[in-house]
């Protein structure tokens, strides 16, 4: 072959080498343009606040706590008073009050709601807010109770035969230590003067009077208390003859 031919098939090589880009270069990569995403606020989820709890406190109070024996519960602080209930072994009360001793504590009664009794304070523990417990007054001692009795209920004898004797006797019942101020009231008229009667502790004491029956009747009496509270008991009683 010619050189001429040579140089020119030489060139052309030369030629196409030059327009193909270097092995090394990389392609310049195409960039593609981000997107920021901003939540829309239909998609935002609000969470409801968070409550802080409040804790409603317990009212302070105090209990006594029996021991292993039963404790009397009384109408008043102390032994003269009359026992109106009593705790069961490690049976528990709440506190209301207590004397200015300190040694009876008076109670809620637990067998009756409402009801209120006192008791020592050597017989029972006492536990929970001891520094709540405030004085509480005496109770106001009464005549709880007065039953009364003719003797004999009935009289029947012959009609020249009077006249007849009858015994009324009446139970009186304070529950507490108490001036007691009663009289007699007898359906014949007679009214007695006022007489006092002295319980220097709970209990019950008789009285009784005598009466002159004169003549065929239906009679009454009654035992009428005047202080410290008001109380009437009254018996009916019959005489007959007989012609």
């Amino acid at each position: 072959m010619r050189p001429s031919v040579w140089i020119a098939v030489l060139a052309f090589a030369l030629g196409l080498a030059g327009c193909r880009p270097p092995a090394d270069r990389p392609p310049t990569p195409t960039s593609t343009p981000v997107v920021a995403l901003t939540p829309s606020a239909s998609a935002t989820s609000t969470a409801p606040p968070t409550e802080t709890p409040t804790s409603t406190p317990r009212p302070p109070v105090a209990y006594v706590v029996a021991r292993d024996q039963p404790v009397n519960c009384r109408y008043g602080p102390g032994i003269y008073y009359a026992v109106v209930d009593r705790l069961e072994p490690f049976q528990s009360a709440q506190v209301e009050g207590k004397d200015e001793t300190g040694m009876w504590w008076y109670l809620n009664n637990p067998n009756f709601p409402g009801a209120y009794c006192w008791v020592s304070a050597v017989a029972t523990d006492l536990e929970g807010r001891v520094e709540t417990i405030s004085l509480a007054a005496p109770p106001h001692v009464t005549v709880s109770k007065a039953e009364i009795r003719a003797e004999p209920a009935r009289i029947t004898v012959g009609c020249n035969d009077f006249p007849q004797y009858a015994l009324i006797v009446a139970e009186v019942s304070a529950n507490g230590p108490t001036l007691v101020d009663w009289r007699w009231e007898i359906s014949t008229g007679e009214n007695t003067t006022e007489t006092a009667l002295v319980f220097t502790e709970a209990g019950t004491q008789v009285v009784q009077k005598s009466l002159v029956i004169y003549g065929p009747n239906d009679y009454w009496a009654q035992l009428h208390i005047l202080a410290p509270n008001d109380l009437v008991a009254q018996v009916r009683f019959v005489a007959n003859c007989i012609p």
